[in-house]
């Protein structure tokens, strides 16, 4: 299995396997406040498309918390703006997939992520609108 590092300006961000792109966060400090949720650098989503990676995946430092969602989500849902970090998009908290340490069953991921590609693809409202066990969106 092949890892490949992302590193924005100098800093190592994060990698990506099998069209997985994996970063790791603190919650407290690395989450937006408005709109709640998860930012990442246009330069880096771009990079990460012509990279072929089809999913974006953060774990929470410690905590074992993760979200997840369709790159393509990311880009297309996410709202841009700059942050104090240069050009962003953030998506929502209520546009992940969540799995706290033990709120949501893989079995409820996947049907969440199934719900966002759908609506992503256009063909409507998908069946889980943020209705993972324990998800706060």
């Amino acid at each position: 299995m092949t890892q490949r590092r992302y590193t924005v300006g100098r800093w190592a961000v994060g990698h990506m396997s099998e069209g997985v792109y994996t970063t790791r966060r603190n919650p407290e400090t690395g989450m937006l406040r408005s709109p709640r949720g998860w930012a990442f650098e246009d330069d880096l989503l771009a990079r990460l498309q012509a990279d072929g990676c089809k999913w974006v995946q953060v774990q929470a430092k410690g905590s074992g918390e993760t979200w997840q969602a369709p790159l393509a989500v990311v880009m297309g849902q996410g709202v841009g703006g700059n942050w104090g970090a240069g050009p962003q998009t953030c998506l929502p908290l209520d546009r992940w997939a969540y799995a706290g340490a033990s709120e949501a069953s893989p079995a409820d991921v996947a049907a969440f992520l199934r719900g966002l590609v759908q609506e992503a693809s256009g063909a409507g409202p998908g069946p889980c609108q943020g209705s993972l066990p324990g998800f706060g969106g």
